[in-house]
């Protein structure tokens, strides 16, 4: 007789501990980024934001689900790295083990967030900021910031431009989980493997309904073709074979 084990997939913050401090080049004129990436910071969590314009080439490697957050009932596309809780399986020695690196994790330690309101109206503006807390941030090895004259070098600012147009491929993919949300095109599933002779389970996850989209109008199937939805609801649909791929590379 199997004993039955089984978890839940919840939002995990990426980042367990930081702080994230705005870029400027009074505060980092002297900051360096060391160029070796390393991955401790992910090597315990078992999935990752992935965005809808990253699904075809995550695919390939990882399975690609949707989690509802427990507190806002918010809907994310996440990348899934574990079949448990604290376990990144492409995260070894602090080295990324597959082909391909999400942006919300190859792009840290800089980030998009609210700047403090400076108006009455309280309206929030977006800044640029860098966790000062990464083992990848010092004043003496790697890469500067800034150049002596404190202007942005060519690595900060391929990191701003990086960062910046993720938050626009953000936008766009909270577009796309909104519509599957409000077309009901997602379902509630559950992924069962062997872990050490054990009958596990991973539940609370949510995949695209292959037979609902299979059952929309004309109108509304055409409408999320003309969005350019389709390569991503499909790739999506054919990443859910990865999990299989996952529980193999648990068991090598």
């Amino acid at each position: 007789m199997f004993i039955k084990s089984h978890h839940k997939f919840h939002n995990k913050i990426l980042i367990m501990n930081n702080n994230y401090q705005p870029v400027n080049n009074v505060k980092h004129g002297q900051t360096k980024l060391k160029s070796i990436n390393t991955f401790q910071h992910v090597a315990s969590v078992n999935n990752v934001l992935i965005l809808m314009q990253e699904f075809v080439k995550a695919a390939n490697e990882m399975p690609i689900i949707f989690i509802k957050n427990p507190e806002s009932g918010v809907f994310q596309s996440v990348a899934v790295t574990g079949l448990e809780l604290n376990e990144n399986l492409f995260v070894k020695n602090d080295v990324w083990q597959g082909a391909y690196i999400p942006g919300s994790v190859n792009l840290y330690p800089f980030a998009l967030k609210k700047l403090p309101s400076e108006n009455q109206e309280k309206v929030s503006r977006l800044g640029f900021f860098i966790d000062e807390e990464s083992t990848r941030v010092n004043d003496s090895e790697g890469i500067a910031l800034f150049d002596n004259d404190g202007k942005e070098t060519k690595t900060l600012a391929g990191y701003r431009v990086g960062i910046t147009q993720y938050h626009k491929d953000q936008l766009a993919t909270d577009e796309f989980v909104d519509f599957l949300v409000d077309q009901e095109l997602l379902t509630e599933c559950a992924y069962s493997y062997q872990n050490s002779g054990l009958n596990a389970q991973i539940t609370d996850i949510y995949i695209i309904d292959i037979n609902k989209i299979n059952a929309l109008t004309s109108e509304k199937y055409l409408e999320l073709r003309q969005k350019g939805y389709l390569e991503y609801i499909y790739a999506q649909l054919l990443s859910f074979h990865q999990f299989d791929i996952l529980a193999k590379r648990k068991q090598s």
